[in-house]
């Protein structure tokens, strides 16, 4: 063989190893990539916080819509989630949990009606509230060789072991069921004060408080009216449109008021002891008002602080949980100083809980 054809087959050669290290990497590194990049588009606080929503809707649908007595009862779930991916633009979940209707009987909870089962959850990633459930797979029911068959079709291989021996006693599970059942605790406990603290009485009674029908108590310790209340001089509260939403974690809904007024505020009755009691807050000091209580105050367009609040009898506490105030470059989580990046997810997370739906 001539030099110049050893030149011409070495350089041949060449060609075919880049070429089939492109089609290597275009076809397994390639796919490795893509996939990494998808599973960092999921926040893991977020899906965490959807995963508990979804198992809760999946139990008011299949269990607690069914309960025909509901004293005393809540729809709860504990899970752990095994892993995670994106497919098709969409995230799979793919959980072990329990989920169903519980109730408390001499202050111990019993199972109504549940499932502990793998599940998968689908859920659709743009979204402003969390990850919304698009769908959920669940193995079928028959014998332990259609079950299992039918977990290999919607679990992957690698989960299979670990979905298929979960101990559902463990104090994992037991302790996010019992989290549910302590709203019906704080419940019962404020029972035994004398009037019933049952929900539907509760709000009722806020209703009536709202409509001028009975008095509530005022921060300067005065029982009023709402039609009397005023919110600064000469200003009386008018109702524009309304909420419930349990503000302070204690298991019983606050009745948030939005008020028509020039100055802007709402006017929030808390049920505490058998009374209602009322209080005035400014509309920049309770925006974005969620579903799980908390909410954000704002003294400018990049000073923004997420808070929840308290209530004692005619006064109330906001606790701040998080700062992220760019203007005066504060930053911080529970009180302590932490990163602009940290404050910044912890914001954005929250931006994505569900807001409160009003009615007037």
């Amino acid at each position: 063989m001539s030099k110049g054809s050893k030149i011409l087959l070495f350089l041949l050669i060449i060609v075919v190893i880049v070429g089939a290290g492109f089609f290597i990497w275009r076809n397994v590194g390639g796919k490795l990539n893509s996939n990494n990049t998808a599973s960092e588009k999921i926040n893991d606080n977020v899906l965490e916080l959807s995963v508990k929503k979804a198992l809760i809707e999946i139990a008011n649908e299949e269990y607690y819509n069914d309960v025909s007595d509901k004293t005393n009862t809540t729809a709860a779930e504990g899970h752990k989630i095994l892993k995670a991916e994106v497919k098709d633009n969409q995230i799979y979940a793919y959980v072990v949990a329990e989920y169903g209707v519980y109730k408390l009987e001499n202050n111990e909870t019993n199972t109504v009606s549940a499932t502990a089962t793998p599940i998968v959850l689908v859920f659709n990633m743009e979204t402003e509230q969390g990850y919304e459930m698009a769908k959920y797979l669940l193995p079928k029911d028959g014998d332990d060789e259609v079950w299992m068959t039918s977990l290999k079709e919607i679990f992957p291989e690698d989960l299979i072991k670990e979905a298929t021996s979960v101990d559902y006693k463990d104090s994992l599970y037991r302790n996010q069921i019992e989290s549910y059942v302590q709203t019906l605790r704080s419940s019962d406990t404020t029972n035994t004060q004398g009037t019933s603290n049952d929900t539907v009485n509760t709000k009722q009674l806020l209703l009536d408080v709202m409509n001028s029908k009975e008095k509530f108590v005022s921060e300067d310790n005065k029982e009023v009216f709402l039609k009397d209340f005023k919110i600064v001089e000469n200003e009386t509260a008018k109702v524009d449109k309304y909420t419930f939403v349990d503000m302070d974690e204690d298991g019983i809904e606050e009745l948030v008021i939005y008020t028509t007024s020039d100055y802007g505020a709402y006017v929030i009755l808390h049920y505490e002891d058998g009374k209602v009691y009322g209080y005035m807050i400014g509309v920049r000091s309770l925006e974005n008002l969620k579903t799980d209580g908390s909410f954000m105050g704002s003294s400018g367009a990049n000073s923004n602080e997420y808070s929840r609040m308290t209530f004692n009898k005619n006064s109330y506490t906001i606790k701040t949980e998080a700062v992220y105030d760019t203007t005066n470059q504060i930053y911080k989580i529970n009180g302590t100083n932490v990163s602009e990046e940290k404050a910044k997810e912890y914001a954005e997370t929250w931006n994505k809980k569900q807001n409160v739906s009003w009615s007037k």
